[in-house]
């Protein structure tokens, strides 16, 4: 579904955060726990079009937004917003197709763009490389490990790749039991 205008909820990562009434499940002792903590409203925008993901720059002290846009290819776009709400730049990185989740490591931005993990320059916002692979079906969400191996979910084959240090983009875990890994 397109939406012209959305509100977008902007929570930066050094900023303090907790969950929403959230109930956790231990499965290891079968335990739940509650939380009664809840986030903040720190700005609303209408101003981009369908924003799916943020994550905090630190060294540019900025937000990140990727934006799904509608239906067309190459109309997705990142969006380059400040702490305190404002549009820098709405189409900081432009010519995506479906940018869902978005992370940073060692001077670039990753982004699972439906069928490839885009690696974009941080400073720049120019396209570095695209990683795909004949078997991906639908990426989103994108995390790095403190090694700086880039993972990210495929969540209609229950699959999560991984990009390597040395550039190598590969299925790294795969298994019927995940359903829809986002």
């Amino acid at each position: 579904m397109i939406m012209n205008k959305l509100t977008m909820l902007l929570v930066a990562i050094s900023m303090v955060f907790t969950a929403v009434n959230a109930q956790t499940k231990n499965k290891s002792e079968n335990k739940v726990i509650e939380s009664k903590e809840s986030l903040r409203l720190v700005k609303a925008t209408n101003d981009l079009l369908a924003p799916e993901s943020v994550v905090y720059d630190d060294v540019n002290k900025v937000l990140l937004v990727s934006c799904q846009a509608g239906d067309v290819p190459g109309d997705g776009s990142i969006a380059k917003v400040s702490l305190d709400g404002k549009i820098i730049n709405p189409k900081f990185v432009s010519g995506l197709n479906n940018p869902k989740g978005i992370a940073i490591s060692e001077g670039k931005i990753y982004v699972g763009d439906l069928l490839e993990l885009v690696e974009i320059d941080l400073q720049t916002g120019a396209i570095l490389k695209k990683y795909t692979s004949d078997k991906l079906q639908f990426l989103n969400d994108v995390t790095v490990d403190k090694a700086g191996n880039v993972y990210v979910s495929d969540m209609f084959i229950s699959s999560i790749y991984k990009l390597d240090k040395m550039g190598n983009f590969s299925e790294w875990f795969t298994s019927p039991d995940m359903d829809n890994p986002n």
